[in-house]
């Protein structure tokens, strides 16, 4: 009776123990995807399957028809503004907009009475803006405009990608 506690004792430390390499391989994995995705790169140097597309495809590529990161374009960026009309002073105006580069955005929000605002907006890797908003001021017509950096090597230059309107009554 005592030899089988053993063996039973000592299967469940071998299964106890299998668990444990397969809980510290997974961990060792999703970190080496991560870190590759805040890279930009596949691990290893391979091209990824999961490598989101998007990006502007502007200028500073070296004409070689690939934008910020390297990435390839593959839908025109855009930005939404929700709603857009909104009313005066203190309303919520929802941002979104798809079609980046995975790297910030600029988002700049020029107001009818001319003042003008800007913020750091990320990007998910899928190439969507994360969410943001503005709260509206005066009424009248609100240009809200999405900049991204293009090209490397000192030759970076932050190119107009998308624009929309909001009515502010």
């Amino acid at each position: 009776m005592r030899a089988g506690t053993a063996i039973a004792s000592s299967m469940r430390h071998i299964i106890e123990m299998a668990l444990q390499a397969l809980l510290i391989a997974s961990i060792v994995a999703g970190l080496a995807f991560a870190a590759a995705t805040v890279v930009g790169s596949a691990p290893g140097g391979a091209d990824s399957v999961l490598a989101a597309r998007g990006g502007n495809g502007g200028g500073g590529g070296g004409g070689n028809g690939k934008g910020n990161g390297g990435q390839v374009v593959t839908t025109p960026a855009w930005v939404r503004a929700t709603p857009g009309d909104a009313a005066a002073w203190g309303s919520r105006v929802d941002i979104d907009g798809c079609g980046y580069a995975f790297a910030p955005a600029e988002v700049r929000v020029v107001h009818s009475a001319g003042a003008s605002e800007a913020f750091v907006v990320g990007v998910w890797s899928s190439g969507c803006m994360a969410s943001t908003y503005l709260t509206t001021q005066e009424p009248g017509i609100y240009t809200i405009e999405v900049y991204q950096v293009s090209g490397n090597n000192g030759n970076e230059t932050s190119s107009l990608l998308a624009s929309t309107t909001v009515s502010v009554n």
